[in-house]
């Protein structure tokens, strides 16, 4: 189920048990929002008391049980949020949560929302029909529901719409020039267009421009692993490993970065075999369906860049997820993967 669909049954009426999990958060927590106050109503005061709700940092094997044989209140439903990192759960403690929602058919009158923060949860390949097992076990107890960042087209439309109540308008040349600066996640470019309205409101302005985009808005999201790819790509060993250890400090997962990063490589990958192939700039964006603007970051980080050195890259990203898979996610992993590829350009 997509996130349109997910709005779809909020508005039909909700029941048994939900999977929530993807990379956009600004949605996934919007349409939890909706999904309570759809289940359990406007009164605040009663609502409380039908809705049982833990963090991240507060879950416990034994909440599932606990909230899943919660009667309601004055109301026919509890709604139920458990928010968890999967992906840190040992095995056992996986078996006890998949043991705990067996319980939810039997809970007519319980609604559950189990969400899994960005990073914390692999589907495995669903376009290829190969589903990981964690995938396999949690939907055949929950609907799943992904939450994958949005397209371009989309984007925009948010974007205006959220600009017009200020009375702002954008022009799309400058929205595509914003997208492509901060990237698809709309936490970020919410901020991004707080930072545009006031700017423009303390100057009087109506319209966003490219200009006010340039002089307002960050570099953020996804050029963050680009940044990351391209000093793998480019032999910048040192580079390379001070933003491994940036993203160990902010205590990521070492599995996320090395999904992230392998999907810029991908990118890399498909941009080096257009350009060979004598494609523009704006033919590849087209092709590939990546924003023109990060095309052309692309094609100046891949600069004398052979395809077979990506590849070779590619490659040894694979080895690193095994690697990653039997060793307990260790950063140690990603730290050897830029160690093995030769300095400055230099791939065999």
């Amino acid at each position: 189920m997509t996130d349109k669909e997910f709005r779809a049954e909020i508005k039909n009426g909700l029941s048994g048990g939900y999977l929530l999990y993807g990379d956009e958060e600004y949605l996934k927590e919007r349409l939890i929002s909706l999904a309570k106050k759809a289940i359990l109503g406007d009164d605040a005061d009663l609502a409380a008391f039908n809705l049982v709700e833990t963090d991240e940092n507060s879950y416990t094997d034994s909440f599932l049980d606990d909230a899943i044989s919660t009667v309601p209140m004055m109301s026919d439903k509890v709604c139920v949020v458990c928010r968890v990192r999967f992906s840190e759960l040992k095995e056992a403690q996986k078996k006890e949560l998949y043991s705990s929602l067996d319980a939810l058919s039997a809970a007519p009158s319980t609604v559950l929302f189990l969400v899994i923060p960005s990073g914390y949860f692999d589907e495995g390949n669903l376009k290829k029909n190969k589903p990981s097992s964690e995938y396999k076990e949690l939907t055949e107890r929950l609907t799943p529901v992904c939450f994958a960042y949005q397209t371009p087209a989309v984007l925009k439309k948010w974007e205006l719409k959220r600009l017009s109540k200020d009375g702002i308008g954008a022009s799309d040349a400058s929205l595509d020039l914003l997208n492509g600066l901060c990237g698809p996640d709309m936490n970020t470019l919410s901020g991004e267009l707080e930072k545009l309205v006031c700017y423009a409101l303390s100057n009087k302005e109506t319209d966003i421009t490219e200009r006010t985009v340039r002089e307002v808005c960050s570099e953020t999201g996804e050029l963050d692993a680009f940044a990351l790819s391209n000093a793998v790509v480019s032999g910048e060993r040192e580079v390379a490993l001070e933003a491994i250890r940036e993203c160990r400090d902010k205590k990521q997962k070492p599995t996320y970065v090395l999904v992230k990063m392998t999907s810029e490589f991908m990118n890399m990958m498909s941009v080096s075999l257009c350009r060979d192939e004598g494609m523009t700039k704006e033919e590849t964006a087209s092709k590939l369906g990546i924003h023109p603007f990060r095309v052309g970051k692309y094609l100046e980080a891949l600069r004398n860049v052979d395809p077979s050195a990506i590849r070779a890259v590619i490659d040894r990203c694979t080895q690193a997820d095994d690697a990653l898979k039997s060793s307990g996610a260790s950063y140690e992993v990603l730290e050897r993967l830029v160690c093995t590829i030769p300095a400055k350009k230099r791939f065999y």
